[in-house]
């Protein structure tokens, strides 16, 4: 099946345009290939299969990250916010159920959202983690470790709403210490 947009070219161009120091390039290169993937992938679902969909998304969150990083140290933080929200799109494009991997993405993405002072934007994205990840707590204590990543997106995302939480805060603290002592006991 045909694709929209060439993705291998425009991984090039963000990785080409990273390497000259052309961050504004790399980031307009970016999101012209994160909208291909998601358009890639919708045409063939088969990229899944193939791992392709996973190593495309995963060059595509490390370039956003990498350029969030810059924007954030030269203070162009609506540039940050644009990079931040790239890399969750490319990380849900590929891993929708993979809460270990969407939550700090989407966190980071909130974050920056809050510093702009779009507090309402980055409340619904906290909510958003709040709502569907606070399902986890009924499936805790454990050790697993993405699980525990994806509970401690959740403290993190109440911690940094301007709502109140406290109640499922406190839930999520004695969860997480329980899961800290069922890891300490498997590895003694």
């Amino acid at each position: 099946m045909e694709r929209e947009l060439d993705l291998p070219t425009l991984l090039t161009s963000v990785k080409t345009a990273l390497e000259h120091g052309n961050q504004k390039t790399a980031l307009v290169a970016l999101e012209q290939s994160t909208e291909s993937l998601k358009k890639a992938f919708q045409q063939d679902p088969s990229m899944a299969v193939t791992g392709e969909l996973f190593q495309i998304a995963a060059q595509l969150s490390e370039f956003a990250l990498k350029l969030a990083k810059h924007f954030s140290q030269t203070e162009q933080t609506e540039d940050e916010e644009t990079a931040l929200r790239v890399r969750y799109e490319s990380v849900v494009t590929a891993h929708t159920y993979r809460r270990n991997l969407v939550g700090p993405a989407l966190l980071d993405w909130a974050d920056c959202q809050k510093r702009l002072g779009k507090v309402a934007e980055a409340d619904a994205l906290y909510d958003n983690v709040i709502r569907d990840f606070s399902r986890l707590l009924g499936w805790g204590p454990t050790f697993d470790p993405d699980w525990l990543v994806a509970v401690q997106c959740l403290e993190r995302a109440m911690s940094h709403s301007s709502r109140d939480f406290s109640v499922l805060q406190g839930r999520t603290k004695l969860v997480l210490q329980q899961s800290e002592e069922l890891r300490a006991a498997q590895k003694a």
